[in-house]
């Protein structure tokens, strides 16, 4: 791709005008009286865009309220990740229900960025009023990592500290790290939709792609903390007065007892641990397809 210098022209005594390359108006399908879209960047430069505001900008995501206050979250978590500028939780009914209203006000102090901008009996509209060029998804990441790092120090560190409010904290350290994985996944959504905010700020679209699922993997390291966390919590609630060390020393112990015995039958040992960890597997995998799904029907 090639620069172009051109000159401004005046046109009616006050206002400047520069033509556009016809090549690259050709290959965008613009003709006479077609509007494009200008974009003043902070940094002086201004970007052109074929055509008026893109749709996902113009659109507002309704959801309509139901019974299922489970699923009516995970529909906002989905209408976020999906980079809806605005959403609108509405209902069938006269009255919005208080399940209705209390779900979508927890929701927004989850979602970083998202607040709500007006609120009656019948309505909830939520806006997003992040400026996502000053948020990139590689500072998110950064930040996940530090937290993850301190939940497990924390948590594999109580053996030896008995440190039980820690472990108890981990359900709500780890919701933090939800909280900025939703947000990394939004920003991705958003990135890759914008190829012109791509450029701004001198990222790739694969370098952004790659960005969720390092985010992914951390998220999933941090569910693992907080399972461990609570497994340690129930051993010491179920032999209190006794070292937890000793309780892993045994753990230990029962551990080489199982490794001895699969020397005794490999094959059988070996094919009931594939089958144990392929179902584990698939049944994440599961949970996987399933946000997929919901967060594809909230485009």
């Amino acid at each position: 791709m090639h620069v172009e210098i051109r000159k401004i022209q005046i046109t009616g005594g006050s206002s400047f005008m520069v033509t556009l390359p016809k090549e690259w108006a050709s290959s965008n399908g613009l003709k006479k009286n077609d509007p494009v879209r200008l974009e003043p960047q902070d940094d002086g430069s201004l970007i052109i865009y074929a055509g008026e505001v893109p749709e996902r900008e113009q659109e507002v995501k309704i959801i309509k309220a139901h019974s299922n206050t489970a699923l009516l979250y995970r529909q906002m978590v989905g209408a976020y990740i999906a980079g809806h500028k605005e959403i609108l939780i509405t209902s069938d009914d006269p009255v919005l229900h208080g399940t209705v209203t209390e779900m979508a006000s927890k929701f927004t102090q989850t979602a970083i960025g998202l607040e709500i901008h007006e609120e009656d009996e019948k309505h909830i509209l939520k806006k997003d009023l992040m400026d996502h060029s000053e948020m990139r998804p590689e500072k998110s990441i950064e930040r996940m990592r530090v937290l993850v790092g301190n939940m497990i120090t924390d948590a594999y560190r109580f053996a030896s500290s008995g440190n039980m409010a820690a472990l108890a904290s981990m359900d709500r350290r780890d919701t933090e790290v939800d909280r900025i994985h939703w947000l990394v996944s939004r920003q991705v959504d958003i990135y890759l939709r914008d190829r012109a905010l791509c450029k701004t700020m001198n990222v790739t679209p694969y370098e952004v792609a790659r960005s969720l699922g390092v985010s992914r993997i951390i998220e999933r390291v941090g569910d693992h903390v907080v399972v461990v966390s609570k497994n340690l919590i129930r051993l010491e609630n179920e032999h209190k007065g006794e070292e937890v060390g000793n309780h892993f020393e045994k753990l230990r112990e029962n551990v080489a007892k199982s490794f001895r015995k699969i020397e005794v039958d490999l094959d059988t040992a070996s094919s009931t641990s594939l089958i144990a960890s392929s179902s584990r597997r698939i049944a994440e995998y599961c949970v996987d397809i399933a946000e997929q799904a919901i967060n594809a029907a909230m485009e």
